[in-house]
């Protein structure tokens, strides 16, 4: 993979991302914590576990740590507070994949 490729993805992982918080905004705080037979039981479940996946990805290329867990959902109490976390992932995260000489490499 180049650079060129990774910013596509991230580009369209931040699209795509706003898409599924903006339409989950037209639904209620019960209705987001309900259980709906999802992996992570509810939807605030699936989206703290996407949330948390690129949180350890961004940790994982700009400061070489890999956490031991993903954050609860007891941390997202609300879709409000889980939006406004995401919002700071393309800020950091696309900045310094734009500003770094090279991209990863890979023959995959």
């Amino acid at each position: 993979m180049n650079k060129t490729e990774i910013l596509m993805l991230f580009d369209y992982s931040t699209w795509a991302n706003r898409r599924i918080l903006d339409a989950a905004e037209g639904l209620s705080q019960e209705q987001i914590v309900a259980p709906a037979g999802l992996n992570y039981d509810s939807l605030r479940g699936t989206l703290v576990h996407i949330l948390g996946a690129e949180m350890v990805w961004r940790m994982r290329c700009q400061e070489g740590v890999s956490p031991s867990s993903l954050p609860g959902e007891d941390a997202f109490p609300t879709l409000a507070v889980l939006r406004e976390r995401w919002s700071r992932i393309p800020e950091c995260t696309g900045l310094w994949w734009r500003r770094s000489g090279s991209a990863a490499s890979t023959n995959a």
